[in-house]
């Protein structure tokens, strides 16, 4: 067992979200937008890993890592937020089910439960936004990585 490559992990996180949202705007790590994009926002949070368990001989790591994601969407010609919104948390997971071990970098990645709201910006169109974490899970001999 070798350490585990999180940034890897990560990039490849982001790689998904672009599949599945190649004309949003997305960003990892930044503020929460001031303007949402006419074809919408995804904001990556690198997040924290959990260990799940562990096994001492060989010493084997096995970690939750969850990565939060911000999505917001406006209202578009013809389609409500809210089903904009929809269509952004679908096309995000048809990517998982279509790769649900990123190209091998984990064992699994699953989507939590979806929290949702109304966005507040007085003179904009109609917003939603969601947060949903990923869960990556992995297994790692070391945890400095």
């Amino acid at each position: 067992m070798t350490a585990f490559d999180s940034n890897a992990m990560l990039n490849g996180v982001e790689a998904l979200v672009r599949r599945a949202l190649p004309v949003a705007k997305l960003q990892r790590n930044g503020g929460k937008p001031q303007r949402v994009d006419p074809a919408g926002n995804v904001v990556i949070r690198d997040g924290t890993p959990e260990i799940e368990g562990e096994e001492l001989s060989p010493h084997v790591y096995y970690v939750a890592h969850r990565i939060q994601l911000e999505i917001a969407a406006f209202q578009q010609t013809g389609v409500s937020a809210t089903d904009a919104l929809k269509q952004m948390l679908a096309s995000i997971g048809n990517e998982l089910v279509a790769d649900p071990t990123l190209g091998g970098l984990v064992e699994l990645i699953e989507a939590d439960a979806v929290e949702d709201d109304d966005l507040e910006d007085q003179g904009t169109p109609s917003g939603e936004w969601a947060n949903v974490a990923l869960i990556a899970h992995y297994a790692t001999s070391s945890l400095l990585f």
